[in-house]
């Protein structure tokens, strides 16, 4: 099945990367509440188990059994049957298979929907991960929890949604997948953060409507703060931009323990909306363009790494350095080369006119 852990790279910044792992065919429990037209292994007068499926519900836990041969036999505690050897691998195996006909094997067989792999994650999340929107539908339907939480933290939505799987997206919002719920990621992400971050546009059409606006108390309280009193690292990290622009005056070169400056952030906060704006209000302020942080980076090793475009054009713009080299001994283009972001690769190779000194001006005051 899928399973889903952080990958980290230079900086702090994580994201989710699959992972595959096998699974065991026919080891999944039983569902826990039953449902007419399951298939199971139940047991007869005698104390054995044989093939039927529940014909009715007739209590809590207590179910009607039609065996395979014709007899029926009420009054069954739905604990006493297990699931049904079907001969078709397990749902979490069927899923990683995209195997939409053993999926459903398993459903009648009456598997739980929603139990935990041995990596943490669920049948749903994995499916939405692979944009596999039958599969997603047919658990849906068939009982599958839309808001559970894998071992990351992040639930379905999550994983459609930093996929840009938007079909899959449509259909867990409808089914009341909660737009506001927060993976564990470093820093929490919501459903639509998750798409911004990975430029899933289409899904950022569909969930920004929805999704309200989480730091919004935190911005108030940051407007009626004293500008010295303010987080400037919290400010870029909800992308407070009334706030930076009222508190950066005097501390626009603060660190933190990484010797990160602000600017380092503003360009590994991908999933803020407003990230180029940020960046914007930073220089604007008199940031330090060409700051390095532990390891010599600067904020456009960080934007060739992740192929923030924006941001290292705006960079540019206001005479960021590109040729700084990391400790290890690394430009910006060059990490954007290895990183196979060849967009950004591409403006750092265009030519940028060099800046003029005084006694080659002719306009220079030096010489009136």
């Amino acid at each position: 099945m899928v399973a889903f852990h952080y990958v980290g790279g230079a900086d702090d910044r994580m994201f989710f990367a699959p992972v595959r792992a096998a699974t065991r065919e026919d080891k999944e429990k039983l569902a826990k509440t039953p449902t007419v037209g399951v298939k199971v292994m139940a047991p007869w007068t005698n104390g054995k188990l044989y093939p039927g499926k529940v014909s009715r519900v007739t209590g809590a836990g207590v179910v009607t059994i039609l065996f395979d041969d014709g007899d029926t036999r009420a009054g069954v505690a739905w604990t006493a049957c297990t699931a049904r050897a079907t001969g078709t691998a397990s749902i979490h195996e069927a899923i990683r298979r995209k195997d939409l006909r053993a999926v459903k094997k398993c459903i009648e067989s009456g598997r739980d929907l929603n139990v935990k792999g041995p990596d943490g994650n669920y049948p749903l999340a994995s499916a939405a991960h692979d944009g596999l929107t039958e599969i997603v539908d047919a658990l849906l339907v068939n009982g599958a929890e839309v808001n559970k939480q894998a071992a990351t933290g992040a639930a379905a939505l999550h994983y459609a949604a930093f996929r840009g799987h938007a079909a899959c997206v449509r259909r867990l919002v409808d089914a009341g997948a909660d737009v506001h719920l927060e993976a564990w990621n470093a820093p929490p992400l919501t459903p639509l953060e998750s798409a911004i971050s990975h430029k899933r546009t289409a899904v950022v059409r569909i969930l920004a409507p929805l999704t309200k606006d989480l730091h919004a108390a935190k911005k108030a309280e940051n407007a009626a703060a004293d500008p010295k009193d303010v987080d400037l690292f919290e400010a870029v990290r909800i992308g407070d931009v009334a706030a930076l622009q009222r508190g950066c005056v005097g501390l626009i070169d603060v660190r933190n323990g990484e010797q990160e400056t602000l600017l380092h952030k503003a360009c590994l906060y991908d999933h803020l909306a407003n990230q180029a704006k940020v960046v914007e209000v930073l220089l604007a302020a008199g940031i330090d363009k060409d700051a390095t942080r532990d390891g010599g980076w600067t904020a456009l090793h960080l934007c060739a790494e992740h192929d923030q475009r924006a941001c290292a054009k705006l960079l540019l713009a206001a005479g960021a350095d590109a040729s700084v080299r990391g400790s290890n001994g690394m430009t910006a283009l060059r990490i954007a080369e290895v990183c196979g972001n060849t967009k950004i690769a591409k403006l750092f190779r265009e030519p940028r006119p060099r800046a003029r000194s005084a006694a080659a001006d002719p306009t220079c005051g030096c010489f009136r």
